[in-house]
């Protein structure tokens, strides 16, 4: 019997160190893909700011060698595209980049209500029970939902913010992967909180 209980909690510990492995992996690729674009939007805020430097110089040159009423326009003229670049670099809209994830571990978790197709059943039977929570009356799958709403989300999503993240993917800001791999990394955790409990039940079978 012993012997079997053994068998059967590495089984569980396999099954979850492979969602957890699929879920480290994810992550990477979200924030490889964030990095990325931020570092492109960092180069394009830096090329904005040297951009409104220069109009400003130049305007305040013309200025200074032209007439009262060219001076005016040229004043008016070069502070607003100034005014213009340095509004780009306080809220840009950023790039975008490709990214797609058809098997998407966000997605099952999102719309609890749906039948799972993306865990093995005994992880998905975890998720789904109460006992592994912190006080023991929501599933984790609601715990792990209302977390994602309360922080990632400031508590609502809108639709093509949710079909972007829960779907099977599509054109990314930076901002939307990094969301991504928050809520990803959110979720390895509980998984790998569910590991932990059975390699505390492990020990407890090894010493009967």
């Amino acid at each position: 019997m012993k012997q079997k209980i053994g068998s059967r909690i590495a089984l569980a510990q396999s099954q979850l160190t492979a969602v957890a492995a699929e879920l480290d992996c994810e992550g990477e690729r979200s924030d490889m893909a964030a990095d990325y674009l931020d570092g492109l939007n960092s180069k394009r805020n830096r090329q904005l700011t040297v951009g409104s430097v220069i109009v400003g110089a130049l305007t305040t040159v013309a200025g200074a060698v032209t007439k009262n009423s060219t001076q005016t326009i040229i004043g008016i003229s070069g502070g607003l595209v100034s005014a213009g670049l340095g509004a780009m670099t306080i809220n840009p809209k950023g790039k975008k980049v490709e990214f797609y994830h058809e098997h998407n571990l966000l997605r099952a978790i999102w719309r609890e209500g749906e039948k799972n197709s993306d865990y093995p059943d005994f992880v998905w039977k975890m998720l789904n029970e109460k006992e592994f929570s912190t006080n023991g009356n929501v599933t984790l799958i609601k715990s792990i939902k209302s977390r994602w709403l309360q922080f990632e989300f400031n508590g609502g999503v809108d639709v093509d913010e949710e079909k972007l993240l829960f779907g099977n993917g599509g054109f990314y800001r930076s901002e939307d992967l990094h969301t991504r791999s928050a809520m990803i990394n959110q979720l390895q955790s509980t998984i790998r909180s569910i590991h932990q409990d059975f390699i505390s039940l492990m020990s407890l079978v090894d010493s009967i």
